[in-house]
């Protein structure tokens, strides 16, 4: 397979080495694309910090589904949380 677009020195064998040298919300995407749940959480909030909250409540839930990064999956979560965001009942409840 490929290497990660924007990581041309990680091996794309090794999605470890991938992760590691991944910056970009692109790179993560990248890496989660390739069903790497390491990379939910820094999703998360890649997308909580561009304001695309719809997408930053998706990683956290992906995230705690699959129990990785769940500490920084949770503190976006949180911060969702208090900003009022888990208040919409269509968006789904609070997933910690």
């Amino acid at each position: 397979p490929d290497p990660v677009p924007g990581l041309p020195s990680a091996p794309a064998d090794n999605l470890d080495a991938q992760f590691a040298a991944a910056r970009t919300l692109d790179d993560f995407k990248a890496l989660a694309a390739k069903g790497y749940v390491k990379a939910y959480a820094p999703l998360a909030e890649k997308y909580f910090q561009g304001r695309q909250y719809k997408m930053a409540d998706q990683y956290v839930r992906l995230a705690a589904a699959a129990g990785s990064g769940t500490a920084q999956a949770k503190r976006v979560a949180e911060t969702l949380k208090a900003a009022g965001y888990y208040d919409d009942p269509s968006v789904g409840s609070y997933p910690f």
